[in-house]
């Protein structure tokens, strides 16, 4: 996920309309997935004219060394995606709006409904791809381990459309949930162990482990074996 062009340009309308504070929520510690929003924020309400060009090229320069221009392709991806989620919920939304039959409704739960619908492997390849093209330029083991890092963040996308998917097709059939929950979740033990910082694995259990569990009828089984350890 990525909308710092969207938000540079929100803060500023705010700003110029007589804001004085701002209260930023969801800071989730995503940050494979949201590193450049979290760099973003801070200096927007610090000064919320800043150039969004600037701080963009700034973290990716600051961040990936010669790797700079390819990683700046691949953050423009993601908004790609972004500004197509937001486009599709948002259209849904309004339709909602507009019926008598739909009294409550939860946008973020619609995000689930059309993730898959936007990060289609298509789109999660040609993300990769960038990711891939970055690797060979970056001139350090540290920079390496930074693009390794955001990877994961798409990994994280891949196991997700697997669940929604699921989740979707109305699909409570244990022998088709399981699974895909316990891979979830073997995953997000492994980003717990050893990379806490990419995913906000805390969050995100809570948030959506009851929702696997009240609607599909999927429990977390203690007798998974460990997670090995990355080397």
């Amino acid at each position: 996920m990525n909308y710092v062009r969207r938000l540079a340009a929100d803060f500023k309308d705010m700003y110029n309309s007589g804001m004085f504070t701002a209260d930023v929520s969801s800071i989730l510690g995503h940050w494979a997935n949201q590193g450049l929003i979290y760099y973003v924020v801070p200096r927007l309400r610090w000064n919320p004219t800043a150039d969004v060009e600037k701080m963009i090229a700034d973290y990716c320069q600051l961040g990936f060394g010669p790797a700079a221009p390819k990683m700046a392709e691949y953050f423009a991806k993601i908004e790609s995606f972004t500004r197509l989620a937001g486009q599709r919920v948002g259209r849904y939304v309004e339709e909602e709006m507009r019926s008598d039959e739909q009294e409550n409704i939860q946008s973020g739960d619609q995000f689930l409904k059309f993730a898959p619908e936007i990060y289609t492997s298509e789109r999660l390849r040609e993300a990769i791809r960038l990711l891939d093209e970055a690797t060979p330029l970056a001139d350090a083991a540290d920079v390496k381990a930074r693009i390794r890092f955001l990877r994961e963040r798409l990994r994280y996308a891949e196991v997700q459309n697997r669940v929604y998917a699921i989740r979707n097709a109305g699909n409570t059939n244990p022998a088709d949930v399981r699974p895909a929950f316990d891979e979830k979740y073997d995953q997000f033990r492994q980003w717990f162990q050893d990379d806490f910082y990419a995913v906000g694995v805390s969050y995100l259990t809570y948030s959506e482990g009851w929702m696997e569990s009240s609607r599909t009828g999927w429990k977390f089984s203690a007798a998974l074996p460990p997670v090995p350890r990355k080397k």
